[in-house]
């Protein structure tokens, strides 16, 4: 049987890695693999190939346009082949083993895995009546991959019920035919994995496969007669963007080091001395693109500090932050720079809210005191609570329902350096799965507890953690003014309650009496206030931007100044920044489509509305240096930055405008992209009212699946709408049409394109 591998041209390496580990094997044709990044969506589309509503990766369309190349090719010369993609490693024995075991079957198959992904799952149906099998496997154990299959292997067929992979398998024409009938056009399905207790999207072409496994004969080897090396690191087909594993580069295991050492060692080089007052720690793992250092985080800080005179105040990074708030705190703050935590006790660490537990219990255990929660506004001195045992506090399940006894809140631990309890966490951390979010920081500690109680004292939420994370607890701190008496803190819960936080600065605690504004109010002096306006002129987003003053702003333009100046979307490292939705990298898919319309439409002239920081842009006009583009954005002082960091660019202007009012200046093309979904509908009535001259108009938004209502009133605001768009319906009633959903990394939802039919 004829063995054809699937290989990109362009990846040659790769092509070098399948030989060496396949050194053996001299019988195997190369053929070349579709590249996702050069197909036309919209040929696709056009050809019935591809449902334009299928989230798919470029690279997840070019693996299954390559493999169903392969299953035409086997229906047309009416032979079956055997398919392998470029990251399989195969038994020393495959050639002969596979063709003994196609030969049991006696021509009765449509498909045989000789494969199967071995981070997941394999359903095999047993003989005999046995019934179904679920096999895992710990690939902890597994060799690495030159060390596989030193001997070689004989295996048998078990018929196939789910599993996960292409890596290799052989089709029969029968079985290439039914495939291709099932699978074409490309489209969205969801498919039930028992086994996981889950209901998928359809993400790729094996979840199609899968599908169709229990209406065709299928089978699958076990022992599996190859491995897929299934690196994410290497992948051109899955989502790695901001979900790509850590790697040793770019930090460390904090369990195979002595992390109390790396402390000490880290204050030793900072130059910190100690003082006889208290130590209170704060951690700032912020990754590229979060949120920024803002004025919640500095108030943390600022209050900590001035209702504990006598303390030494430390925060602990693994990145240096940047603008006025940042600055800010340098007067009350001892800076210390740490590697991040990629792993503990080989346990990989994905999210920066992992690292922190991490690194805070790493400087408990080692220099004890107060650790805090950027989130958490003081209200009192902590002092009487130093005592020789860990104190912590248990949060409420609810602000209705009571006290949750499982957990016990860590944005708030006191205790002494070396504390038992601490060591006791530690070590727990040897079976930590990041896919279990609040395990070790919450529900732990408050099992070690009950499990030992005479090491901490467990204080009633009351102390750190009422009013609750609730909407009715969020409403009690920050749009009500009540007292907590038995408070020394508040936690915020800035995940819950960013669309509130995001909207808080110096200015506006003075506004209106809450819980939240009034704690603030006594720490912010009037000197305060100087030093912070002056900050903001050396250091915010906008210093080094000229503006003319004297240009009349209206109230959106102001609040979308606002929303950049406070860097609600996020931290542009000391630059205006127009949130992740903006970063190139979480965007490849669209970034190519947009390419291929103005190919496929042969434009020379594109107009970007609500262009923002540009990045995106940029990379567009950068691949069609032929295409003039034009930059329009509301807030004028992002067009002045764009002018200076694109000068480069000669194919791009940049004008101030405000869609909702203004009609901009006819172009062949007009992008509107994750504007409206920040509009009220009146806004985005009026736009597209202004947007009747272009020829091409596509409009795209971030859509979630919230299950909120399609259309529903939203304020102009930061805020994306929850229950997304349909601009057929009312009260828009305008005719448009479905061109793509794309992928967005590290984003809930996907990017959905309309295109705007102007009749």
């Amino acid at each position: 049987m004829e063995i054809r591998l699937i290989n990109l041209d362009r990846s040659v390496d790769r092509l070098k890695r399948f030989r060496n580990h396949n050194m053996t094997h001299n019988n195997i044709n190369r053929v070349s693999a579709i590249d996702g990044t050069k197909i036309d969506r919209l040929e696709l589309i056009e050809g019935e190939l591809l449902d334009p509503s299928l989230i798919y990766t470029d690279g997840a369309i070019g693996c299954a346009l390559s493999h169903i190349i392969q299953w035409n090719y086997a229906v047309e010369n009416e032979v079956p082949i055997t398919i392998i993609e470029d990251d399989a490693i195969l038994s020393k024995n495959f050639s002969e083993e596979t063709e003994r075991l196609i030969g049991t079957l006696n021509d009765d198959w449509d498909i045989v895995f000789w494969a199967y992904n071995m981070d997941s799952y394999i359903s095999l149906q047993m003989p005999g009546g046995l019934g179904g099998c679920n096999l895992t496997f710990d690939q902890s154990t597994q060799e690495k991959p030159e060390a596989l299959f030193s001997e070689k292997i004989s295996s048998q067929l078990y018929k196939l019920q789910s599993f996960f992979g292409m890596a290799a398998y052989s089709v029969s024409p029968r079985g290439a035919e039914k495939i291709l009938k099932f699978c074409l056009p490309l489209r969205p399905m969801l498919q039930v994995y028992p086994v996981l207790g889950k209901t998928l999207q359809n993400t790729g072409i094996d979840n199609m496969v899968c599908k169709i496994l229990p209406h065709i004969k299928s089978f699958a080897a076990y022992p599996p007669l190859a491995v897929p090396e299934n690196n994410t690191e290497i992948s051109t087909v899955q989502l790695i963007g901001n979900e790509k594993k850590n790697n040793s580069s770019s930090g460390i295991d904090y369990g195979a080091i002595d992390s109390s050492q790396l402390i000490l060692d880290s204050l030793s080089m900072s130059g910190f001395s100690r003082g006889s007052g208290i130590l209170i720690h704060f951690v700032l793992t912020t990754e590229s693109g979060g949120r920024a250092f803002g004025f919640s985080h500095y108030m943390a800080i600022k209050s900590a500090f001035s209702a504990n005179p006598s303390c030494q105040i430390i925060l602990w990074c693994t990145t240096i932050g940047s603008g006025p708030y940042w600055e800010a705190i340098k007067a009350f703050a001892q800076i210390i720079i740490l590697p991040s935590p990629v792993s503990i006790f080989g346990n990989t660490i994905n999210h920066a809210a992992h690292k922190s537990d991490i690194i805070r219990l790493a400087v408990m255990r080692t220099l004890g005191g107060v650790y805090l929660d950027l989130d958490t506004i003081t209200l009192r001195s902590y002092e009487m609570l130093l005592n020789s045992t860990v104190v912590m506090a248990r949060e409420l399940q609810s602000s209705s329902a009571g006290v949750a006894p499982n957990k016990l809140g860590n944005a708030v631990i006191i205790g002494p350096a070396n504390a038992e309890f601490f060591n006791i966490w530690w070590e727990t951390y040897k079976t930590f799965d990041c896919r279990h979010w609040n395990q070790h920081s919450v529900l732990v500690p408050a099992i070690i507890a009950n499990q030992r109680p005479e090491l901490i004292t467990v204080l009633s939420p009351e102390a750190f953690f009422v009013p609750t994370w609730d909407h009715e607890g969020l409403i009690a701190l920050f749009e009500r003014n009540m007292t907590f008496p038995n408070a020394f803190c508040h936690h915020l819960w800035e995940s819950q309650a960013w669309q509130f936080i995001s909207k808080i600065n110096e200015k506006s605690v003075f506004y209106q009496e809450t819980t939240y504004n009034m704690a603030c109010r006594k720490y912010l002096s009037t000197d305060d206030l100087k030093k912070l306006a002056y900050l903001h002129r050396e250091h915010g987003v906008f210093s080094g931007i000229s503006n003319d003053e004297n240009i009349e702003t209206t109230v959106r333009q102001e609040l979308f100044q606002t929303i950049y100046k406070n860097s609600v979307w996020g931290n542009g490292q000391g630059r205006p920044y127009s949130g992740p939705g903006s970063d190139p990298e979480r965007v490849p898919e669209y970034i190519n489509f947009l390419s291929q319309y103005i190919r496929h439409y042969d434009i020379h002239t594109v107009t970007d509305i609500g262009c923002g920081d540009f990045r995106i842009g940029s990379e567009v006009a950068s691949i069609n240096e032929s295409v003039l583009f034009t930059g329009a954005d509301i807030v004028q002082e992002i067009i002045l930055q764009n002018k200076k960091y694109y000068k480069h660019l000669k194919n791009c202007d940049f004008i101030c405008l405000d869609i909702v009012t203004s009609e901009p200046k006819p172009t062949q093309f007009a992008i509107v992209r994750e504007v409206f979904q920040h509009l009220s509908n009146e806004s985005i009535l009026a736009s597209l009212q202004h947007l009747k001259s272009f020829k091409h108009v596509l409009i795209c938004n971030n859509i979630t699946d919230t299950g909120d209502k399609i259309n529903a009133q939203h304020a102009d605001s930061a805020d994306i709408r929850k229950g997304g768009l349909d601009f057929s319906l009312p009260p828009f009633n305008v005719k448009v049409e479905l061109l793509a959903r794309l992928p967005i990394r590290g984003r809930p939802g996907y990017l959905e394109i309309v295109r705007l039919i102007n009749e």
